[in-house]
């Protein structure tokens, strides 16, 4: 049996999604708090079960009769007045399913943590490199991959990049020069795939990017090329964006907050190539990746999908 956190979400749809064919759906449980989401992937026959990671008791049961981990919760935002902080939903959350997976002898953990981790720079990278800790110590057989930003149909990011080019003149914080390396989440969801039956990805971290490193400027003419359209990049200046994003946060919080700003100019690549060694296939560049994503709908088994983004 293989559990997946996450599975109602973004990247869990893909995975989901490349799955089809390697494992009966039956074999595949997704813990998930109680919702229309879980119903959909219940009624698609997946095993589901109730919960969240951050409760013990609630990973204890999900994880029940489990050999197979893949745990892929996570949050990009804050939203402290609910309770969802990175250090309770990736840390602890991780922390928790990870002891419960010791507990029930879970043969192979996957986790997805993030690239650019090891700079430390934010909570979230903080909470994801708690989490790579606590996997690493649970003593199961592990893949820890890091990814760039994930580019695919449902996407936040994906959303974010329409949204920022919705009119003819694209805001642009800084000189936009930042080098970026997006990556297609089917290619994602496939290397994850192959992790849970190819043991020359065990107990190895993986930093992943996509096939070329742009940087953000060329990144947003392509997002205007994919859909058509033309524009101009208008570059504000730093020094005069920092002070204006407690605002930004508290009015429109799925636009910018701090820590994504200090993970956008630190950059996100990396010139690491042993996961394209192993994976054995062409990965999709960033200019096709794009178009897909804004042009289709996300798969059925994303069960947030409510069609195109």
């Amino acid at each position: 049996m293989l559990l997946i956190t996450g599975g109602t979400g973004y990247v869990g749809g893909y995975v989901l999604e490349a799955l089809e064919g390697k494992l009966p759906r039956s074999e595949i449980r997704i813990i998930a708090r109680r919702g229309a989401d879980l119903e959909k992937l219940r009624a698609l026959g997946y095993g589901t079960s109730a919960g969240s990671v951050t409760h013990l008791g609630d990973v204890r049961r999900a994880m029940q009769g489990v050999d197979q981990v893949i745990h892929l919760v996570a949050i990009i935002r804050e939203v402290r007045k609910k309770g969802q902080t990175f250090d309770s939903v990736i840390g602890r959350g991780t922390e928790n399913v990870a002891q419960a997976a010791r507990e029930e002898g879970v043969e192979r953990f996957v986790y997805q943590s993030a690239l650019g981790a090891d700079n430390r720079s934010t909570g979230y990278f903080r909470s994801k490199l708690r989490g790579e800790a606590a996997v690493k110590s649970s003593g199961i057989p592990y893949v820890i991959f890091r990814p760039s930003f994930l580019i695919g149909a449902g996407g936040e990011f994906t959303g974010l990049l329409k949204q920022l080019t919705a009119l003819p003149v694209v805001p642009v914080i800084g000189p936009g020069n930042y080098p970026i390396q997006p990556l297609y989440v089917r290619d994602m969801a496939r290397y994850i795939a192959q992790s849970l039956d190819d043991d020359r990805y065990l107990n190895r971290t993986f930093e992943v990017g996509g096939p070329e490193t742009i940087e953000y400027n060329d990144m947003m003419r392509e997002t205007l090329a994919a859909q058509g359209k033309k524009g101009v990049l208008f570059h504000a200046p730093i020094f005069l964006v920092k002070p204006t994003l407690p605002l930004v946060e508290a009015v429109a919080p799925s636009l910018l907050t701090r820590d994504q700003l200090t993970m956008l100019l630190e950059g996100s690549h990396t010139s690491e190539t042993d996961v394209r060694e192993l994976g054995g296939f062409e990965l999709t560049p960033f200019p096709e990746a794009i178009k897909i994503a804004l042009t289709t709908a996300p798969p059925v088994t994303y069960a947030k999908a409510k069609g195109r983004k």
